[in-house]
């Protein structure tokens, strides 16, 4: 995972995701109404947000640009220094903020359920008034999806490295990665599971020629499985294995300025790409 460039976004303050991160709180109720998992409470929601988790109404929204609102009397801080983009900005940025639509509800992905409740203890669900114990629970994330078990054990296996794994419906893949979180980084690299152990090669050229153009890795994982003894249940997640293969395109210069050592020293350097 050595291999992987972080592309961060403009005038964005990563202090928030400092500070959420040490954040403590009591637990987390999350209610299950047609199928999906929804967080009302706003603390709850503001937290789970600066870490990584969740979906929300809006959050695609843009934020208030600061190139349009800046405060001219105001020097920006260095680069690399948090700052909040609201110390900067005139009345009139001010009072565009307050205009946009707050945000009532978040959406929680079965996957980030079940790595809150099961991996954490942070959240529990609530559904028809009573709290789901863990086997129900269970049993409705099932429900969910045909390969659940795959696309948790991988998001597991992402969130215990440190990555922010989110939905990869944009790109037609499963998941979509992050360094700290989509809110402060663009994403890192897009990641197709494999249940089967095999790889398509054409499929998997065109997908990384189209990753390229857009400043992305691509990231397969294969997921192995006990053959003796089948994987149904949350304590069986630890049998399964996750190998990820990291695919990057490398471009050389037309100029020709790269030498073949510098190349080779890129393709075979001391990472392997592999947690």
């Amino acid at each position: 995972m050595d291999m992987l460039n972080f592309d961060k976004k403009r005038y964005f303050c990563s202090n928030e995701w400092r500070e959420a991160s040490k954040a403590e709180t009591n637990r987390i109720v999350a209610v299950r109404k047609a199928g999906t998992f929804i967080v009302e409470d706003k603390t709850a929601r503001q937290m789970l947000h600066y870490v990584g988790f969740g979906h929300q109404f809006g959050d695609r929204q843009d934020n208030i640009n600061i190139e349009i609102f800046r405060n001219r009397d105001i020097p920006m801080p260095e680069e690399g220094t948090p700052y909040s983009i609201m110390d900067y900005i005139t009345d009139e940025g001010r009072r565009w903020k307050l205009m946009r639509p707050q945000i009532a509800q978040m959406f929680l992905s079965p996957e980030e359920v079940a790595y809150l409740h099961y991996d954490i203890g942070l959240v529990y669900v609530e559904e028809n008034g009573k709290i789901l114990d863990r086997d129900a629970l269970w049993s409705c994330l099932m429900l969910t999806s045909v390969n659940f078990i795959d696309k948790y054990a991988v998001y597991r296996k992402l969130r215990d490295a440190g990555w922010v794994a989110r939905s990869g419906l944009p790109y037609g893949c499963d998941f979509l990665i992050y360094h700290q979180g989509p809110q402060y980084y663009h994403a890192t690299a897009a990641l197709s599971i494999l249940s089967n152990g095999k790889i398509e090669g054409p499929r998997m050229l065109a997908f990384n020629r189209e990753l390229f153009t857009q400043r992305k890795s691509f990231l397969t994982a294969l997921v192995q499985k006990p053959e003796d003894k089948p994987v149904e249940k949350y304590e069986d997640i630890e049998k399964i294995r996750i190998k990820l293969i990291i695919s990057k395109s490398w471009l050389i210069d037309r100029k020709m300025k790269s030498t073949l050592d510098d190349l080779i020293a890129k393709v075979l350097g001391p990472s392997s790409g592999t947690p």
